[in-house]
């Protein structure tokens, strides 16, 4: 299963600074593409009849570079992380949000710490010294996830693979928080490329 995510009247630039989204206009006569935050974004696909694996999802993690791959992913309730400090610079990510939830101490090089995430939810870790060290996770029932490619400034990719043949909810996320869902249904033969079509609006009201 293949699709694109494409926007459409993006209406300004985005300062990807930060754990919140700022728009600014860009000044007049200067002619730049809109930044949008293809990096920040995931697709999640959902079959509400799956049968549940009794085996525990594993997901390493790498932090360095001032930044931590991947970046965005989804994955079910009882994930175990392992979080792996890969540069010369500690770390200390923090839970936003959820201050119940302990700090992932990266504080030298080489150095790992691992988590398990039982609830399901919205989750992000951020170093607040180092801002763009952060990480979005969604924790869901039966799910599979895709990585995207930006192919252009106002679009994304994304493949799935071989898909069953059943019906599934196709979700976009924005820093782990929905922007779209589609029901899809997948023949014997395969589905249609899927694509969706946003505007920065779309992303302003997923983000308030």
């Amino acid at each position: 299963m293949t699709g694109s995510i494409l926007f459409k009247d993006a209406p300004a630039l985005l300062d990807p600074s930060g754990s919140s989204v700022n728009w600014r206009v860009p000044a007049p006569g200067l002619a730049r593409e809109p930044q949008l935050p293809l990096e920040q974004m995931f697709v999640v696909l959902s079959r509400s009849d799956a049968e549940a694996s009794d085996e525990a999802e594993r997901v390493e993690l790498t932090v360095g570079g001032y930044a931590v791959s991947p970046l965005t992913l989804a994955a079910r309730p009882g994930v175990a992380l392992t979080f792996t400090n890969a540069g010369p610079t500690g770390y200390t990510l923090k839970s936003v949000g959820r201050a119940a939830i302990k700090d992932i101490e990266l504080t030298e090089p080489g150095k790992a710490a691992e988590m398990t995430l039982e609830k399901p939810g919205r989750y992000v870790f951020q170093d607040l010294q180092h801002p763009s060290v952060l990480v979005y996770i969604v924790v869901m029932d039966k799910v599979a996830t895709s990585s995207l490619t930006q192919t252009s400034p106002t679009k994304a990719t994304f493949d799935l693979g071989s898909v069953a043949p059943g019906s599934y909810q196709l979700t976009t996320y924005l820093r782990g928080k929905p922007i779209d869902e589609r029901e899809i249904k997948v023949s014997s033969t395969g589905a249609a490329p899927i694509e969706f079509l946003l505007t920065g609006e779309d992303l302003l009201e997923a983000l308030d």
